[in-house]
């Protein structure tokens, strides 16, 4: 059982594609960056249990993603398998 937190220092979103539609640009690239309407601060809990190199985890983020309502937020679950490949 614990706790987490990361912190986002520099935040980019990059898109490119090909417009099907009859307009003058037929590729487009879009950046921006510093984006507002994201929260830097991301926390939450976690838990984890396993036996030699596997384990079961379970991670729950309590801070929203982005500061708006207006956008969708993603889930705030995320459960999953850990497999070890040391020895």
């Amino acid at each position: 059982l614990g706790i987490y937190g990361t912190y986002s220092f520099y935040n980019l979103t990059h898109l490119e594609g090909n417009s099907n539609l009859q307009t003058y640009f037929k590729e487009f690239v879009y950046e921006e960056h510093q984006l507002n309407y994201y929260n830097r601060l991301n926390y939450g809990f976690l838990a984890r249990i396993g036996i030699n190199q596997i384990a079961v985890f379970a991670q729950y983020r309590y801070s929203p993603i982005q500061k708006d309502k207006y956008y969708r937020d993603i889930p705030s679950w995320k459960v999953g398998l850990q497999i070890s490949i040391h020895r």
